[in-house]
């Protein structure tokens, strides 16, 4: 589960990393290496059993695994549809206070 308040659809996000894995000797341990990321979320991510990934994950992802962070404006984020209304309305309120 995500925890992060706004997420993408792993389903946009897994055809940059497969591009890259599909092109680069290691690929998969080379994105592992570069960013935070596990090799197993990283399986989920690529064979479609993950749903979402967190914002956070997908700019360490593009920017310092694929060293491409313009492609994070590729994306489309969306509240995390796993929180609740409450939970989301806090969030907002704690950003828009800063």
């Amino acid at each position: 589960m995500v925890a992060q308040a706004l997420v993408a659809r792993a389903e946009d996000v897994a055809p940059y990393l497969q591009r890259f894995v599909d092109e680069t000797l290691g690929g998969n341990k080379l994105l592992c290496l570069r960013t935070p990321v596990a090799d197993k979320t990283l399986k989920h991510i690529l064979d479609g059993s993950a749903k979402w990934v967190g914002e956070e994950l997908v700019d360490d992802l593009f920017a310092r695994g694929l060293g491409r962070p313009d492609l994070y404006r590729e994306i489309n984020f969306v509240p995390n549809p796993t929180w609740s209304q409450e939970r989301w309305l806090r969030w907002k309120a704690g950003c828009e206070s800063d």
